[in-house]
């Protein structure tokens, strides 16, 4: 998650056609002359020409060594035929371009035309569909030899919590201790998307195809499943097996690889796991104090920011037992 500053910094170099100074320089490396504002959340996000998606964040410690991870990982993937957009290497071959400290990393992805849904208007053959890209992504990634070095989820978990403050960083570890108890084998652990949720997800002649894997990390596939399927959830609390669309997504997952039902046991684990997380990510957006002069979009953002913060703590101190 950005920055809300370099949020605003970005939105006010945009042009009335969605061009932006920042992004027309990162698109030369790969020919690009003409950029589009998509988004901004983890990353700026630009189509780039008619085929190309840029990506690209500030260059900050660590960021051209995700971003080379992100796009080398995006590569194999596709190679190994799961629903992913391609990486998309630069007009020199590189798949990550930085132009110095100070400035951006930039790596692009495959345009992928087609539609996004959310959790209200997913039909239940949609959500079979979604279950079964989920699937076919975990079976595509068990594909990759030699296995890519990816940070192990439960780590970044552990990090997560011990950043919290108080009986929080507690109920963390104790979260924490939870996912080290649970069996970590081939059957149930390996390359996760890390976000498979409909946000993620462009559907291409009816089938889903899977975009930012910034997330992706080694973990449980089960973990992957309940965080596809957070909308259907309160804050930090696992989805409802037995409610549409999610039975539905299950039946489609778990018709492509197996799913026991002690899988499906661990999601009120990982979903308050997702908790800590999340909570961690937006209490960093948080630390920064906000601007007079920010638009009032930015202070409406983070303002709700501060409401998602809220909701989480709560539902923690809930989950645990304490009181909100």
């Amino acid at each position: 998650m950005l920055r809300v500053s370099e949020l605003v910094e970005v939105a006010r170099t945009l042009d009335d056609d969605g061009s932006s100074r920042y992004a027309r320089q990162a698109a030369r490396a790969w020919g690009g002359e003409h950029v589009r504002f998509v988004r901004s959340s983890a990353n700026h996000v630009f189509v780039c020409g008619d085929g190309i998606v840029l990506r690209f964040r500030p260059h900050e410690p660590d960021a051209i060594e995700c971003a080379e991870r992100i796009a080398a990982l995006t590569e194999r993937l596709a190679e190994a035929g799961a629903p992913v957009a391609d990486a998309v290497r630069s007009l020199d071959g590189r798949l990550v371009v930085s132009d110095g400290n100070g400035g951006y990393v930039a790596h692009a992805l495959e345009l992928v035309h087609g539609r996004q849904l959310d959790a209200t208007t997913v039909t239940i053959e949609e959500a079979r569909g979604w279950g079964r890209g989920v699937a076919l992504f975990h079976q595509a990634a068990d594909r990759i030899e030699p296995a890519p070095v990816l940070p192990a989820w439960v780590d970044i978990v552990d990090e997560a919590a011990r950043s919290l403050e108080d009986d929080l960083r507690a109920i963390g570890g104790s979260i924490v201790r939870g996912l080290r108890d649970l069996p970590n084998n081939n059957g149930v652990t390996g390359i996760v998307h890390g976000d498979p949720e409909l946000d993620n997800v462009v559907w291409r002649d009816g089938d889903p195809v899977f975009v930012d894997l910034d997330d992706a990390a080694r973990s449980w596939f089960a973990a992957d499943v309940c965080f596809a399927l957070r909308d259907y959830a309160e804050p930090a609390r696992s989805p409802d097996p037995g409610r549409e669309p999610v039975s539905s997504f299950l039946a489609a997952y778990r018709e492509a690889r197996p799913l026991g039902e002690d899988e499906l046991s661990w999601l009120p684990l990982f979903a308050a796991a997702h908790g800590v997380v999340t909570l961690a990510r937006v209490e960093r957006a948080l630390a920064e104090p906000s601007a007079e002069d920010w638009p009032p979009w930015a202070h409406a953002l983070r303002e709700r920011l501060e409401g998602v913060a809220a909701g989480l703590r709560r539902a923690l101190r809930a989950a645990a037992g304490g009181h909100s």
